[in-house]
């Protein structure tokens, strides 16, 4: 088989292209979790404190460590 052959059977049309482009992300994606690269975020760390106690109310802050194996995140945020 003439390699041009191939090439044009895989990218003859917009679909085929499409197709081949979720394939190839599919594959990387897969071949990432597979490697060991990619991975589950988890929650490294937990720690509950009172905050304001009042007769009403009692505020319990808690700070978490969330472990992120993945290369690319969202970055270092605190929220309260």
């Amino acid at each position: 088989m003439n390699p041009r052959d191939a090439v044009s059977a895989l990218v003859g049309s917009k679909i085929r292209v499409a197709l081949l482009a979720v394939l190839v992300l599919g594959g990387a994606i897969g071949g990432g979790f597979a490697a060991g690269a990619l991975g589950v975020p988890s929650v490294a760390a937990i720690d509950n404190t009172f905050g304001d106690v009042t007769n009403e109310t009692t505020a319990i802050e808690t700070d978490l460590v969330v472990s992120n194996p993945n290369p690319a995140g969202s970055g270092s945020t605190t929220s309260r």
